[in-house]
Order: C-alpha cells, then sequence, then structure tokens
C-alpha cells in the first residue's frame, strides 16, 4: 500500500496542471479537512427478496469481512474485506444504510481507494481516449495499486481530495447516484455510467466490524422500509430513520450526513 505522502503527492501532481482546480484546492482545503475529520463510512446492504443477508447481519450482529470481491484486490495485499464509502451512501440497490463512525471502524487493518475497486472490472475506465485503448487486466491491476492507501489515513487523504475537486466540500457528501466532481477526477478515471462510485472514496476494513449492544460504532441507520426498523435490535430502533421514499435512500443518508456535520462544523 502507499504511503499519504505518496498519495498526495500523486494527487497534487495531477491538479497542478489545471490552474483553476489548483487554485481551488488550495481555497477549499481549510473547510475540507474539517468536513474530512467527520465524514462517517456507510455501508449499504439488503435486497428485496434477499433480506436473509440483512437478518444474518443482525443476528452475528458484525459487519463480516469476506474474501475481496476481485482477485485484483488480493493480488493488491487485501486479504479480507467488508466494504464501505467515505461519506456516501454510493451503492445503489441496497434498502438499508449503516452509518458507522469511522475511527472506530479503522482500528483495525483497512485500506482505501479514491474510487469503487469493483468498478474497473465493470463500468469505469480512462478519461483519456488513449489510455482506455490500453486498459487491461493489466493496466486496471497497476491502477488499483497505484491508487491504494492505508485505511488509518483515509481522513488526511480526504481533504485535500475533497478540496481538489468540489469549491464546498459538502458537495461531495450532497451528490447523487449519476453526477461528476465538480473538477475532474484527478486519477483521471470516469464512470460509463456517470456512476459516483467512479470517484468516491472506498473503505475496506480488514477484519470484520463488530457493533455489540451498547457500542457505539453505528450512528445511525437510514432504511426504505418500516418492516426493516422493525427487524432491528431494540438498542438500534431508536438510530434508525426511514428514507423520504424507498428509492430514495443515498439521499437521505446525504441529508442525515450533512445534519450531523453542520451541527458539528462551525
Amino acid at each position: 500500500m502507499r504511503t499519504l505522502e505518496d498519495m498526495l503527492g500523486s494527487l497534487a501532481s495531477a491538479i497542478v496542471k489545471d490552474e483553476a482546480q489548483h487554485e481551488n484546492a488550495w481555497d477549499a482545503l481549510p473547510r475540507a479537512n474539517e468536513v474530512a475529520q467527520r465524514l462517517p463510512l456507510v455501508h449499504r446492504t439488503c435486497t428485496s427478496g434477499a433480506e436473509a443477508d440483512y437478518h444474518a447481519l443482525l443476528r452475528v450482529r458484525r459487519f463480516v469481512a469476506g474474501p475481496p470481491c476481485t482477485e485484483r484486490e488480493r493480488a493488491a495485499g487485501i486479504p479480507n474485506a467488508v466494504y464501505f464509502f467515505l461519506g456516501s451512501g454510493a451503492f445503489p440497490d441496497r434498502l438499508v444504510g449503516f452509518v458507522l463512525d469511522t475511527e472506530t471502524v479503522l482500528r483495525r487493518p483497512a485500506s482505501y481507494n479514491p474510487f469503487d475497486s469493483g468498478s474497473l472490472d465493470k463500468y469505469a475506465v480512462p478519461a483519456d481516449p488513449m489510455r482506455e485503448a490500453s486498459w487491461d487486466a493489466a493496466a486496471r491491476d497497476r491502477f488499483l495499486s497505484e491508487h491504494l492507501g492505508r485505511g488509518q489515513d483515509v481522513a488526511a487523504f480526504a481533504g485535500p481530495y475533497l478540496a481538489a475537486h468540489f469549491r464546498e466540500p459538502m458537495t461531495y457528501v450532497r451528490l447523487g447516484q449519476h453526477a461528476p466532481p465538480e473538477f475532474p477526477a484527478y486519477h483521471g478515471l470516469k464512470s460509463k455510467t456517470g456512476d459516483r462510485r467512479a470517484w468516491t472514496i472506498e473503505v475496506r476494513a480488514h477484519e470484520d466490524v463488530p457493533f455489540p449492544p451498547g457500542s457505539g460504532v453505528i450512528k445511525e441507520i437510514v432504511a426504505a422500509r418500516e418492516t426493516y426498523v422493525e427487524d432491528l435490535p431494540d438498542d438500534l430502533v431508536a438510530r434508525a430513520r426511514l428514507a423520504t421514499a424507498p428509492d430514495r435512500v443515498l439521499e437521505s443518508i446525504a441529508e442525515r450526513i450533512e445534519m450531523a456535520l453542520e451541527a458539528e462544523v462551525p
């Protein structure tokens, strides 16, 4: 995995080529650092018709780190993974979102990328057509490794990252599933479908993340339907909120995160 200094060095080298982006990165940095230090992690789960997985999660009371979703991640040294996005419920088609305390989760080994690692096999391609022509498996392997950071560094990376891509850092939280950042992603990746996972920060915990009764790891839960709230253990019901509509789980998670950050960040 790359050090924080290496990750920030790559970011700085890329954005210096665009005067407006470089200037914005400096102007937005103080606010972006404040926001980044408080962004929670979000794990989305539960698909309609596959509620058994949701019930199993609640029964064992832990987010289980299983084998990584791609061989590319395993080859990069990731032994096991439970997946989160930083400050966004960007994984679509999941009906329940768990908002977790980042510091607590990252007390265990972890890693991050400034994009969804699985997207490299699906919808994410280089924005530069010349690079897209050579976007083979080996190129994707290198790309993942070149942008793979240590999980404990993610907040320190996220501040400069948000500043480099948004005039107002909270826009990172607010944007919907299909939206680009305000400045092109420094790593040169884009989504063929416009999906934000091509630039949203993914975090993987390499060990199980338990949430026993009385723990503070889960800050909030956003559910598409009342039945999913009713299924929760009693101690978690008070932390649950219904999405504003069944198909607005991502947007409702963003609203809850923004409300919490506004209460904390001047």
